[in-house]
């Protein structure tokens, strides 16, 4: 609790920003593997389409 009323606004404010720097660096590593997933599924897609063209032609 002291340390807390000691806590200046210049350490709150420089506290914050590094906060929300990991927390965009955590949602661009989500949005990363999101878009390597959406990819895997087209790719897996596009797989067995090709495959039931080969079977069915």
């Amino acid at each position: 609790m002291i340390q807390e009323i000691n806590t200046t606004k210049s350490e709150k404010l420089q506290a914050n920003f590094e906060l929300q720097n990991l927390l965009k660096e955590k949602q661009n590593k989500i949005h990363q593997k999101l878009n390597e997933n959406q990819l895997n599924h087209f790719a897996q897609n596009k797989s067995v389409q090709l495959f039931l063209y080969i079977m069915l032609t």
